[in-house]
């Protein structure tokens, strides 16, 4: 389906919306994004506090800790 969204500028721009399994720290659910062209930017994804809400506690202060629990 497509989606308004406003982007990082304060656009209204229609992107496409898929939903999709996610695996985070061993846990897997439904999650939703929506699409656009992020191969210049450095973070792939960005996750909002809807997929996070009731899940996961953010710690700012760290970084990258889904790669240190794989060790």
């Amino acid at each position: 389906s497509q989606k308004k969204v406003k982007n990082s500028f304060g656009q209204a721009e229609v992107r496409y919306k898929v939903s999709t399994k996610v695996i985070m720290f061993g846990v897997e659910f439904e999650a939703e994004f929506t699409l656009t062209d992020r191969s210049k930017m450095r973070n792939p994804i960005l996750l909002g506090r809807k997929i996070l809400i009731g899940r996961f506690i953010v710690d700012v202060q760290e970084a990258n800790l889904s790669k240190k629990s794989l060790k």
